[in-house]
């Protein structure tokens, strides 16, 4: 026989021994081998460690025999639950640490919302539900999970600790008592019903690890432990930290299958309980278990499977129904494992996953503690009032017990709260049980659109709890609802105009709040932007800090601001913010106004006679163009002072100054100076100077300057000189003219044009006002000097002359003597004339003198 032929008759010969090797295994229908008689239980994830493979010959201590369910209808008929009072007819308002519930099963809900010392606006809620615990007796077993895996990771010690620590919690009592039950791949009672807390501990604390896990089986006892209990309420807290790997078979499994696989099928949990033996199945090993397969000596599909997981989770429903409550925790379990074990859970039992071996303890107080509670799974909706909300920064800041049961959600204005069942005393050995939640809230702009009550908000709107109470009935109520009086101030714009109106122009108005910040280093700050169009109240809402606050307009260079603080006029608006206090804040704005006024100045020399003279003229103040006028009258002043304006205006008064809107340009004129005519002549009115204001500028008066020029007219004298009274002018005499404005010894005057007439030719005008004195200092010819002081007086002034002064006549006397040739008379050339002839008879008497000594 060749090579390759002995190879092909090789594993032919092995593939045979191999398929009667199966053919033969467990899992053939024919083959199953049958296991000792009682109650068997398994239960494992399908990657269940090696250490829970049972041992084949493991038996269960007991034989337990079924159940009959009693009607969950029966079991609240027995035990009526005190009502629950909805919140509206508790004690008015109760107060948290002062009201508790008074009767066994009562409930009490109190939610309070009390300022922030320092804060505004803002609020700390307390939501807290009290139950007092019913004096009713409990009967638990705990089935604890000891296969092979619990040595694992300190899962064994873990549960013990958690057991004991159950025990502790529970007992010493008279109305509680506790069993143990163990399963691996096989179960024990390892303490039967009892409130001895040390002969539980020695039980506990005896557990050992080993084998696979016969969830079933557990539960199986449990329940048969509490059949014959008299206990008002009985529970079973089922420890495991994996899947079912044995159950019990069942008379009928392919009754009860559902698909598995493509063509492969498994068994359900809707089998009933007399479906199932007493007789373990399973290997130990592996959630699913094979009972049978289509063919004969070579298996092929389908294939049909126990599923070890759903006769656990039936094998509950069978304790449920006869009133049991399952509880169910997973210790580092699968998603599997979980899965099983959360279906398992009945009555007001619940399925926690724990993780961490540390909060094994933890868990096992709280399921004890619930056992006993007046509230169990509890469930709060908590919807914040309208306007009121949890502020960003608070929300790490809410607290609860038990810890972290809370979740925000709507942008921080709901909170779903899941206390679950109550354990918590409210002080030690109490059996008054509570949970609490606490948070912050703050208002927002939405409280505008809220309904008040007296003045009042509503923080929440209606928080309703949902729970089940120590009978197993499902109670709904209301928590009170917390009133506050928010701190709120409104601002509101008018703006009038220039007589008074209120109008409402689309224009917007920068008025800014400041105030104490948390911080010295974030003060309040708000610029609130104000519509004289929006005739409504800005409402502001953000006060946060106790302290001052001042409000105040932008500045404005077209308008003027005043304000009412609570319909009070006030030159500047401060408050003083406090819990509950309002203010009402108006700021009014008037068309801005500057002042105008004209003073008289005088220039010139005779500001005397200006200062007597009365000057009137007219004003007119327009915006952009004459059309626009804002201002406009007349005007009037005596000398040099500031005028008197009166206004346009019927019955208007005279005032130095009249209010003209800013902006505007305003144009002075005067009327034509008058001076009486008898004074006329002295005078001359100069030009008129105006220094019109610049643009009306807000709350500053601009002066216009009207200058007038006011001078002297300037004066002159003439005479004529004369012989005698009615003679002819004589010409030739010289004079000396003393008075304002002249050389302190004179000034002379000679008759330039030998005529006898003195006047302008000889420069005898332009003279200044004053007193004035004449001498004649040389007469003519023939004529004796006149030494007479003529005085006179040039101008407006008292005893005056007149302006232009005529002395008229001026005489000389001839002199009297013999007539000199040439002479004309004793004058002037008659003193010339012998002067001469003297002087020339001494120089001839020299000459002959000289003569007669050069003889000698």
């Amino acid at each position: 026989m060749s090579t390759h032929m002995r190879r092909v008759s090789v594993v032919a010969i092995l593939g045979l021994v191999l398929a009667l090797f199966a053919w033969m295994l467990p899992g053939n229908a024919s083959a199953v081998s049958e296991e000792p008689s009682g109650p068997q239980v398994a239960a494992v994830a399908e990657s269940q460690e090696a250490s829970d493979v049972a041992e084949p010959d493991e038996t269960v201590s007991e034989d337990v025999a079924p159940v009959e369910a009693q009607p969950a209808e029966e079991v609240a008929a027995e035990h009526p639950a005190p009502a629950v009072e909805p919140a509206d007819s508790q004690v008015a308002d109760p107060v948290i640490g002062e009201d508790h519930p008074q009767d066994p099963g009562d409930v009490l809900l109190f939610k309070q919302a009390k300022p922030v010392d320092g804060m505004l606006n803002t609020w700390d809620v307390t939501l807290r539900v009290e139950g007092k615990d019913i004096p009713s007796t409990s009967d638990v077993v705990l089935v604890i999970d000891t296969s092979g895996s619990m040595n694992r990771f300190g899962r064994m010690q873990a549960a013990k600790n958690a057991a004991n620590a159950f025990v502790d919690k529970l007992l010493p009592s008279e109305n509680t008592r506790i069993g143990v039950v163990s399963f691996e791949s096989v179960v024990q009672i390892r303490q039967a019903l009892t409130n001895n807390a040390n002969a539980l501990k020695g039980a506990i604390n005896g557990l050992q690890a080993n084998g696979g896990t016969f969830t079933q089986g557990g539960v199986r006892q449990a329940q048969a432990m509490l059949e014959n209990s008299s206990a008002d309420h009985k529970h079973i807290v089922l420890l495991s930290d994996g899947v079912p790997t044995f159950s019990y078979e069942m008379s009928n499994p392919d009754g009860y299958l559902q698909d598995y696989g493509p063509r492969d099928f498994e068994t359900t949990a809707a089998a009933p309980r007399d479906a199932y033996t007493d007789t373990r199945v399973g290997d130990g090993t592996d959630l699913r278990y094979q009972y049978k397969h289509s063919g004969g000596l070579f298996p092929r599909p389908p294939y049909y499977y126990y599923n070890h997981g759903n006769s656990a989770i039936a094998e509950a429903g069978f304790a449920g129904t006869a009133g049991s409550n399952v509880w169910t925790v997973g210790l580092q379990t699968d998603s599997i494992g979980n899965g099983i074990l959360n279906d398992m859970t009945k009555g007001v039992g619940t399925f926690t996953e724990v993780t961490n071996v540390e909060q094994l303890t933890p868990v096992f107080e709280q399921i004890a503690g619930a056992i006993a509670s007046a509230v169990k799974d509890a469930r709060v909706n908590d919807p914040m009032g309208t306007g009121f909300e949890i502020p960003t920064a608070n929300v790490d800041a809410i607290t609860s017990v038990p810890e972290n049961t809370f979740e925000i959600n709507d942008e921080n204005s709901h909170i779903t709260w899941n206390p679950g069942t109550l354990t918590t005393p409210i002080e030690e050995g109490s059996d008054i049980k509570y949970a609490e939640l606490k948070y912050r809230v703050s208002i927002n702009d939405d409280i505008l659109n809220a309904e008040a009550a007296d003045g009042k908000y509503p923080t929440n709107g209606d928080a309703k709890i949902a729970y089940v109470d120590a009978y197993g009935v499902s109670q709904t109520a209301s928590f009170p609802v917390p009133y506050v009086n928010p701190t709120l101030y409104t601002v509101q714009k008018i703006l009038l105009d220039e007589n008074g109106n209120t109008v409402q122009e689309n224009e917007n108005f920068n008025v800014n709040v400041n105030g104490p910040g948390f911080n010295q280093d974030n003060p309040y700050q708000r610029q609130l932007v104000l519509n004289p169009s929006d005739v409504a109240k800005r409402v502001v809402t953000d006060l946060r800090i106790t302290g001052k606050y001042t409000v105040a307009e932008e500045e404005d260079s077209d308008y003027t601001t005043t304000y009412k603080m609570n319909g009070v006029p006030v030159d500047q608006v401060t408050f003083i913010a406090e819990e509950g206090d309002d203010h009402e804040i108006v700021v009014i704005n008037k068309p801005a106004s500057g002042q105008l006024a004209i003073t008289k100045q005088l220039a010139g020399d005779a500001t005397e006679m200006a200062q007597e003279l009365t000057y009137t003229g007219t004003y007119r103040c327009a915006l952009g163009n004459e059309d626009n006028v804002t201002a406009e009258g007349t005007w009037k002043v005596t000398g040099e002072d500031a005028a008197m304006l009166t206004p346009n205006a019927e019955g208007a008064d005279a005032a130095d100054t009249v209010d003209v809107k800013v902006n505007s340009t305003c144009v002075i004129s005067e009327n034509p100076v008058n001076i009486d005519e008898n004074k006329a002549e002295f005078y001359t009115v100069g030009d008129v100077s105006i220094e019109q204001p610049a643009k009306i500028v807000k709350n500053q008066t601009s002066t216009a300057t009207v200058t007038n020029t006011l001078d002297k007219n300037l004066g002159s004298v003439a005479w004529n000189k004369v012989g005698e009274e009615g003679s002819d002018l004589i010409g030739g005499s010289e004079w000396i003219l003393k008075g304002p404005g002249l050389a302190e010894d004179g000034k002379p005057v000679q008759d330039v044009n030998d005529d006898g007439k003195f006047g302008a030719d000889e420069g005898l005008i332009n003279l200044e006002w004053g007193e004035y004195t004449l001498v004649e200092t040389l007469a003519p010819a023939g004529y004796i000097v006149d030494k007479t002081e003529h005085k006179f007086t040039i101008g407006d002034l008292e005893g005056t002359d007149g302006l232009n002064i005529d002395l008229g006549d001026i005489t000389n006397t001839k002199v009297d003597g013999p007539t000199i040739p040439l002479t004309g008379g004793i004058s002037r050339d008659a003193f010339l004339l012998g002067g001469g002839m003297f002087i020339a008879l001494g120089l001839l008497v020299y000459g002959a003198y000289a003569i007669r000594r050069r003889a000698n």
